[in-house]
């Protein structure tokens, strides 16, 4: 489900807030990279900055936070990761998305394919 989020209050009438289009819930797994995408526009065409802070995160956990490229991040750790990402224009007004990542442990086992007498085996 995508949303649309406006939660600043808007404190110049003349200035309008930055709209926001991004998934809330994200599932991943440990060990591979899980984005955020979040779609921003501005109603009056001012230049955006993005903002990525990881607000929690499972004990004993490390993030993988990319800052060459935000909304990017690996993790070793199975659980629950909540980011907020502030949307601001040049004039101060600004936008919150609020999104939860959803870590899983890696594959029990992994597929590995071999071909003994034209047939597949899986181990």
């Amino acid at each position: 489900m995508q949303k649309d989020k406006d939660t600043d209050p808007d404190t110049d009438p003349d200035n309008n807030k930055p709209v926001l289009v991004y998934n809330e819930i994200i599932i991943g797994i440990t060990g591979v990279t899980s984005r955020i995408e979040i779609g921003a526009t501005d109603p009056d065409s001012d230049e955006l900055t993005y903002t990525w802070t990881l607000v929690t995160s499972p004990t004993g956990s490390a993030c993988d936070d990319r800052t060459d490229e935000p909304g990017r991040f690996t993790t070793a750790i199975p659980g629950i990761y909540n980011v907020e990402v502030v949307v601001k224009d040049n004039k101060g007004s600004q936008a919150v998305a609020n999104v939860s990542l959803y870590i899983g442990g890696e594959l029990a086992f992994k597929y590995q394919q071999q071909y003994h007498a034209s047939r597949p085996v899986y181990r």
